[in-house]
């Protein structure tokens, strides 16, 4: 650290040092094989400062698949007009389960033409693997059994034995049959019913990220499906932007809405219950609208 504040004193970033803030994480921070993540850097700094990175793109093995090129942009911090935000995000795919970190290119800070460098810390997510808790682990070897007495079966037995078998295939596709029914009835809960559930659950989930998380979710998702589209790999802004027939009115909800939720995700901000709940209101209000509207496919 000394190191540090010495090298940001000789280009007289001293007194903004304690302002520069690189943070990063990855958007689901949990997902499944080969499931697009957005996996982000943002650098809170003063306007005067210009952001640069040391690399193009993070450092990860061939266990990753990028994709595209980075994506940047700079924004007027809410709470100070002199302050900007710079975020830098890549599309990531994993190809291996488990808890994994993606190593982010270090953050060069410019004024009057003189750097200073700062890492950036690792994005963390958790990936889901295919099989499920103990599936990977091997069978038991079948025991012998003894051999029959008789070298061939009766002709009868044979036409009896091929009889049950076959009832019990009959059995087994009647079964099946009748279950792909039975779920294709109850089907997956609706965005309705999930919001419902997490409304419910706001003593558990109070100040939580993972809520918000939820919520962003839940209202693109009521968006796309009316569009018949899926857009979960793109940001919050390239999404918003992307909604061509929505309304001025609910594209600024849409706006505040998602910012609300950004500043809990990604930022140290911890809502108060009454506020949590206002925005479960919100996003129960922009589900209604959106499901009602007749968006076309961007």
């Amino acid at each position: 650290m000394p190191a540090l504040l010495a090298s940001l004193a000789a280009v007289g970033l001293v007194a903004q040092a304690a302002d520069v803030r690189v943070r990063s994480a990855c958007e689901p921070a949990e997902a499944e094989i080969g499931q697009p993540i957005d996996c982000s850097l943002w650098v809170e700094h003063p306007g005067d400062v210009l952001v640069r990175l040391r690399d193009d793109a993070p450092g990860v093995d061939d266990s990753w698949v990028v994709e595209g090129e980075p994506r940047t942009t700079t924004t007027t911090d809410p709470a100070a007009i002199d302050r900007r935000v710079t975020r830098v995000a890549w599309t990531l795919r994993s190809l291996e389960p488990g808890e994994r970190a993606v190593a982010l290119p270090a953050v060069r800070l410019f004024r009057d033409g003189a750097p200073a460098e700062l890492e950036t810390p690792p994005a963390t997510l958790a990936v889901l693997g295919s099989l499920s808790e103990g599936e990977d682990e091997p069978r038991p070897a079948a025991g012998f059994r003894p051999a029959p007495d008789w070298e061939r079966p009766p002709v009868a037995g044979a036409f009896v034995l091929a009889g049950l078998v076959l009832a019990g295939a009959l059995t087994a596709w009647w079964w099946a049959r009748t279950r792909r029914r039975v779920r294709s009835a109850e089907g997956e809960p609706t965005t309705a019913e999930r919001l419902a559930e997490l409304r419910g659950r706001l003593g558990e989930l109070e100040g939580d990220a993972q809520l918000h998380y939820e919520l962003t979710a839940l209202v693109r998702a009521a968006a796309d499906a009316r569009a018949g589209e899926g857009r979960q790999a793109q940001t919050d802004e390239e999404w918003l932007a992307s909604l061509s027939a929505v309304d001025g009115e609910t594209r600024q909800r849409l706006g505040e809405f998602l910012a609300e939720c950004s500043a809990v995700k990604y930022g140290q901000e911890r809502p108060t219950r009454w506020a949590v709940e206002a925005t479960v209101a919100a996003a129960e209000d922009l589900v209604a609208v959106l499901a009602g509207g007749e968006e076309e496919a961007a």
